[in-house]
């Protein structure tokens, strides 16, 4: 910089940082509800939605983010009707539902019948759930919505109740669909990816897909504790053309711990000793091709005489056909990889 021909500066300055530019942010500013129906008799202490509403208000204008938290009880016709006069469209719409899932079926929990005191849960088909909580004219609510479903894993392990929600969501239109995967799901566990994931598509403008793999490295500790699927629907542009309809199973992965999505044993299957494993040899470059394991307890096959009766334990495995990494790998101990469950054309 110059003034009356002279230098401003008499040398160069120093940069302790790096200057960090906004030209390419952006926020979006259209209305979006979220919505958050749970099953009768769910605990609501510290509730997911209501966090994600809570840390996203300060980026709307008064008014442009409205919340709805709403029980849901199929138990009669009078509670069905009670339940469908609760619905606001805005905009945009988030709806999380919270439920309980059968794990010998993977069918969903839809109320309580039977005395207060002695309530006895009603679980139904993955289809007349949906039928049940977005039926009649609701079911219009749904075209292009983002749907995240807090439930165990059991829905999407089970054939049939994949099977369900895959036609499900196809007939309902949804825009996207979040699942998980573990067993004994603990929905508080999502909270930091489903935050960034929110954030990334309904404040920045990206689109829901493009923002999982920010998402799940940002996601804390939710690896460890379960899996993730994404539905994804992309209509067709034209009358002419074809839509699209996906679903990703996003796997979290560990060089030393869970390699390739395999979780090593506790114990080692030979000689019973915990944490034994030692360090995993890989065939291929680092993070690729072919893995394997030893147990590293040197009495591992030996008998009380030292005499070798069986092979010492090991464990190898390959990645998985036709999955893909989609968070850095390289030098990094552990991070998410995907595998296409569907992928089909619709009209």
């Amino acid at each position: 910089f110059y003034a009356l021909k002279k230098p401003v500066l008499t040398t160069f300055p120093i940069m302790s940082s790096r200057i960090a530019m906004t030209a390419g942010s952006q926020v979006n500013c259209e209305p979006l509800l979220i919505t958050h129906f749970y099953c009768k008799g769910m605990d609501l202490q510290g509730s997911l939605p209501q966090a994600i509403t809570d840390y996203l208000q300060p980026y709307f204008r008064p008014g442009d983010l409205q919340f709805l938290q709403s029980e849901f009880d199929f138990a009669t016709h009078a509670k069905i009707d009670m339940h469908r006069e609760k619905i606001v469209p805005l905009s945009h719409m988030v709806i999380f539902i919270s439920m309980h899932s059968d794990g010998e079926c993977g069918d969903l929990f839809a109320g309580q019948e039977g005395l207060e005191t002695e309530p006895r849960p009603i679980a139904v088909s993955v289809d007349q759930f949906f039928s049940l909580l977005f039926q009649s004219r609701m079911d219009r609510f749904l075209d292009g919505a983002t749907l995240v479903l807090l439930t165990c894993g059991w829905l999407v392990k089970h054939q049939g109740s994949f099977d369900e929600l895959h036609s499900s969501l196809r007939c309902l239109q949804v825009l996207n669909c979040v699942a998980f995967a573990a067993h004994c799901f603990q929905s508080t566990l999502s909270t930091s990816f489903l935050q960034a994931l929110i954030f990334n598509t309904f404040i920045e403008g990206t689109t829901l897909p493009s923002s999982i793999p920010f998402s799940l490295e940002n996601s804390f500790q939710m690896g460890q504790h379960t899996d993730m699927l994404l539905f994804s629907l992309t209509k067709a542009p034209s009358p002419l053309s074809h839509g699209n309809f996906t679903c990703n199973k996003f796997i979290w992965w560990s060089k030393q711990t869970r390699p390739y999505r395999t979780s090593l044993p506790l114990s080692c299957p030979v000689c019973r000793a915990l944490w034994c494993w030692d360090w995993l040899v890989w065939s291929g470059s680092v993070g690729e091709g072919l893995w394997s394991v030893a147990c590293e307890n040197p009495q591992c096959s030996l008998d009380g005489k030292g005499v070798q009766f069986a092979q010492c334990s090991a464990l190898s495995r390959v990645q998985p056909e036709g999955s893909c990494f989609i968070t850095a790998k390289k030098k990094r101990p552990s991070g998410w990889m995907a595998v296409t469950l569907l992928d089909e054309e619709i009209m």
